[in-house]
């Protein structure tokens, strides 16, 4: 029975055994309304009678009676049949004062009419549409199932309900009933106020009489997978030993002060869709046999409340809600009678309104949903969280959600409390504070910050490229970023976090991972105090910083602190490259990345056989790399090159860094080479401020500090101890260019050996070179040349020491043909000397000097200084010229 609540139905008859008073039969599998004979109301496999009692005596099991006709006739289905009752778009109505169908044995109804217009209907006070006893087991796929007399009244001013003298349930089950389709309501003129649309179990122990004792077959099992359900002063009762099964369908309450589910007993329900004005769901019991009161609501079932609370739980009841979603009308879920003993525990779903901390699970907490709403897990479930300024905690099933909320207000902190591995992105796009709750917390993903302010601290970022697609070569998706600053965001804080990406090989394909990426127009960043390991990706470039300069430069950037490791390649790993920073400005010139400062980071590159670089540069203007140490990388500071070329950089200190174990050092040489930077662009410190280049193990090699001059080995860092054969750890003694030599070219000039032709001659480059520094000696000279697009070389031969201490070394082309007096031959010195402990340099000038014979001629014939003869000489060599072009 139900207790505890105002609205049970006051009409409480106990059915009498329900017996036929008369008979017909029916039944067909077609699709529209069919007929036998016009005096048969049914049939069996083609063969019509009178009565439907005559067609289910004459159906076989397993067979279907058809109904041809509508039909005045109450029917019994005994114990031992099984038949299939179509209705066939028509109506069986009961018989006066009997219930419409008393079902024993198997039973299935359905309706075959296109219309769906089968109706199984009671007009009696006190009968059911259907009545399934204890033994029996109905099913119902599709028709109509009503009660078209009700006569039940509803006063709304005190919520009070009579029987107008008929009123009953539309469906009363004490055996096993299932509900897969079709529609139950009382009537369209009458929702149904005094009785249960659907009773599912006893009432009390008198209940059911001796073909249903109370409590049978472990219960009534009621089972709804469909239909449409609706109206009665409950729309599913789930009575003394009820069980109810819930998995679809849709049931509708449409009274305001009446339930649309209540059981007293158990209740499952995991699916379809739920809806009463106030309260749709009620829970009751006792915690004994025959009412215990436990129910739980899960799945994707849809509860909705539209004035009140989702549910109510009352005496001793429990309800446990693990999944679905529950939308309450007043911003309560629940009223539970705790003072009794009744109790809520929400370990999961969906809710509209946050639950309380009294409505939840032990252990449990809320969080809120990506789609605004909430749900329950337990902390480790939990994915994020989201502080406000003001220190009020929210949870969140998902990093989605909380970044959802953080995107609409400021200064919040959003906490990542699960690891996410799915290479999924986020944008924020408010300040915000990003963090972890833990070191164990990894973020395989993308974070894009867009607004100025924000802060990413505490966090383990991780690019393991599992993700990437490619159309052939090409990148297609995936993610190549952790963290992304755009739209000219400005003092973005990146700090106490882990980048790794792992070293991979993808086949020969193009893809940039880069842990930490800058857009153009971002200000003011500050990346400190992260750890960075970096793995190379074979064929590309695996890089810590990246920046993407534009027109819109890049400035102020502060990358302090950070210690980076370059691990070992994984197995296929055989090109591409691993890179700290790298600083693209992308503008040729104007300088796309500008005010960097680049100090106090450890970078080992002792785990990497070759190509990992510290700082990659190209177009960027005042750099500040100082009191860096960098172990073991193929370069510290390169040029970086995108599509093949490269741009200089100026305004670059270098000072005050400990660079050890490098292949180069500083390896600008292709652009001072060129011209294009000097040694004015690089400050590289004097005293306490030089860097400090050193190897631990000894041997005469070139340290590489372009714009400097090499000048030993040292066994100490002050560079007083030449390193020989023995010494271990050595240290570069580098200097200034300008003062450890220097290169002269005077100029080319024509030699006058032979006057008797002009067709051929020689052009002479004359070159002087000095030792300027007390700790080098000169050993010898060479050139490169270029003629015609092909390269050569030469070495000095019979060098001399002039007068002012110059050792004058000329390179001589002989026997030039007339041909090729316009030819121009570019010519670029080489000067090797030795340092103390014995390593030889070969360095070269920064100047290449172009000459033709024709432009040398031309020259002296307009100096007028040169001699008459040298003049005429000269002269005769340009008119062979033109001879030879006509």
């Amino acid at each position: 029975m139900i207790v505890g609540i105002a609205m049970t139905a006051t009409m409480m008859i106990a059915p009498p055994a329900a017996f036929a008073t008369e008979s017909g039969v029916g039944g067909s599998d077609s699709s529209a309304k069919t007929s036998v004979a016009t005096d048969a109301v049914a049939s069996v496999d083609g063969t019509g009678y009178d009565t439907l009692t005559e067609a289910i005596a004459a159906a076989k099991e397993g067979q279907t009676v058809r109904l041809d006709a509508d039909v005045t006739e109450s029917v019994v289905i005994d114990a031992d049949a099984t038949i299939i009752l179509d209705l066939n778009g028509y109506t069986l109505t009961n018989t006066a004062g009997d219930h419409t169908i008393v079902n024993k044995g198997t039973l299935t109804i359905k309706d075959g009419s296109a219309a769906n217009t089968g109706t199984v209907d009671n007009i009696s006070n006190a009968r059911a549409a259907i009545y399934n006893h204890a033994s029996g087991t109905v099913t119902l796929e599709s028709g109509n199932y009503t009660r078209s007399a009700e006569a039940s009244t509803y006063n709304e001013s005190t919520g009070g309900t009579a029987s107008g003298g008929n009123s009953y349930y539309v469906l009363k089950n004490f055996g096993a009933m299932t509900i897969t389709g079709g529609t139950v309501k009382f009537s369209d003129g009458n929702p149904g106020y005094e009785s249960s649309l659907i009773a599912n179990g006893w009432y009390d122990s008198s209940d059911g009489g001796a073909d249903s004792p109370y409590g049978a077959n472990d219960g009534a099992k009621l089972t709804i997978s469909g239909g449409t359900l609706t109206g009665g002063k409950i729309v599913v009762k789930n009575d003394d030993y009820g069980v109810l099964t819930m998995t679809g369908g849709t049931v509708t309450q449409t009274t305001p002060t009446f339930y649309a589910v209540f059981s007293v007993h158990k209740a499952a329900i995991s699916g379809g869709t739920i809806t009463a004005p106030r309260i749709p769901i009620g829970i009751d019991g006792l915690q004994e046999p025959a009412y215990i009161g436990e129910a739980v609501i899960s799945g994707d079932v849809v509860v909705n409340s539209t004035q009140g609370y989702v549910v109510r739980v009352l005496d001793k009841a429990s309800l446990k809600v693990t999944g679905g979603t529950l939308n309450s009308g007043n911003g309560m879920i629940s009223n539970v009678d705790t003072a009794k003993g009744a109790s809520i525990a929400i370990s999961g779903g969906s809710f509209n309104v946050q639950p309380t901390d009294d409505e939840l699970a032990a252990g449990y907490t809320v969080v809120r949903n990506a789609d605004g709403t909430f749900g329950a897990s337990t902390p480790a479930d939990v994915a994020a969280t989201l502080t406000t300024a003001d220190g009020d905690v929210t949870s969140y099933a998902s990093l989605a959600a909380a970044v959802a909320d953080a995107n609409k207000t400021d200064d919040v902190t959003v906490t990542i409390t699960k690891s996410v591995t799915d290479h999924s992105s986020y944008t924020f796009n408010r300040k915000v504070t990003v963090t972890a709750s833990d070191k164990d917390v990894s973020f395989n993903g993308l974070m894009r910050f867009t607004a100025s302010g924000s802060k990413i601290s505490g966090i383990d970022f991780v690019i393991d490229n599992d993700d990437l697609k490619f159309n052939g070569n090409t990148y297609q998706s995936g993610v190549q970023q952790n963290v992304i600053i755009s739209a000219k965001a400005e003092s973005v804080e990146i700090a106490n976090n882990t980048f790794t990406i792992a070293s991979v090989t993808k086949g020969q394909v193009d893809f940039q991972p880069s842990s930490i990426w800058l857009e153009q127009g971002v200000k003011g960043t500050n990346i400190h105090d992260n750890a960075f390991n970096l793995g190379r990706s074979h064929n590309n470039s695996a890089v810590g910083v990246n920046f993407v300069g534009g027109k819109s430069a890049i400035t102020d950037t502060k990358v302090n602190d950070n210690t980076v490791t370059f691990t070992k390649d994984a197995a296929g790993v055989s090109s591409g490259s691993a890179m700290f920073i790298v600083a693209n400005g992308n503008t040729k010139g104007s300088y796309g990345v500008q005010g960097l400062e680049i100090t106090g980071n450890v970078v080992d590159g002792s785990a990497l056989a070759e190509r990992d670089y510290a700082l990659a540069i190209s177009d960027v203007k005042d750099v500040n790399f100082s009191k860096n140490t960098v172990t073991g990388t193929y370069m510290a500071v390169s040029p970086s090159y995108w599509s093949g070329s490269t741009s200089a950089s100026t305004g670059l200190q270098i000072k005050s860094n400990t660079l050890e174990d490098n292949t180069a050092n500083v390896y600008l040489n292709a652009l001072f080479d060129s011209g294009a930077m000097t040694p004015d662009d690089v400050d590289y410190g004097t005293g306490a401020d030089a860097n400090v280049i050193g190897q631990s193990n000894y041997r005469q090699r070139n340290p590489y500090i372009s714009g400097m001059a090499f000048v030993g080995w040292y066994a100490d860092k002050d560079h007083t101890i030449v390193a020989t054969a023995d010494t271990k750890a050595a240290y570069a003694k580098m200097i200034p260019i300008d003062e450890a030599y220097v290169f002269e070219f005077p100029g080319a000039s024509l030699r006058v050996d032979d006057t008797s032709t002009y067709d051929v001659t020689s052009l002479r480059f004359g070159y002087r070179t000095k030792i300027l520094s007390g700790d080098i000696t000169y050993r010898s000279a060479s050139w490169t040349y270029a003629v015609n697009g092909k390269n050569y070389t030469a070495t000095a031969q019979n060098p001399y020491v002039d007068t002012a201490g110059y050792t004058v070394n000329n390179l001589v082309f002989t026997n030039v043909p007339k041909a090729s007096y316009g030819t121009d031959i570019s010519v670029r010195m080489g000067l090797t000397y030795t340092t103390p402990d014995g390593t030889s340099m070969t360095v070269s000038d920064a100047n290449v000097q172009t000459r033709s014979v024709r432009q040398v001629a031309e020259r002296i014939v307009a100096d007028a200084d040169a001699g008459q003869a040298v003049k005429d000489y000269a002269q005769r060599l340009l008119d062979a010229m033109t001879t030879a072009d006509d």
